[in-house]
């Protein structure tokens, strides 16, 4: 698998890997490997560095898979990095 780095927002139980301050906003780079297993749309949407709205439009649209644990999506991290992968190949 290839070895991208992607950007996200600080939040609890996520890495933090370097600090940098873009726009007010704290942002941090990790490869794939740190990302959890499971993530809430919330991580995904600071992963992915879009909206809620956005982020509900992408599972409703079933353009990234999830799995629905009560009331409330999560994404495994191997959906997101396909969904990454897909867009990356699609943008070349």
């Amino acid at each position: 698998m290839p070895h991208f780095l992607v950007d996200f927002h600080y939040t609890a139980g996520m890495a933090d890997i370097s600090d940098a301050q873009t726009e007010g906003k704290v942002m941090n780079k990790c490869s794939y490997d740190t990302l959890p297993l499971v993530l809430s749309v919330k991580e995904m949407a600071e992963v992915l560095n879009i909206g809620l709205n956005t982020a509900y439009r992408l599972l409703k649209e079933k353009e990234i898979p999830s799995v629905r644990v009560g009331r409330q999506h999560r994404i495994s991290r191997k959906a997101l990095i396909a969904y990454l992968e897909r867009m990356d190949s699609e943008s070349a």
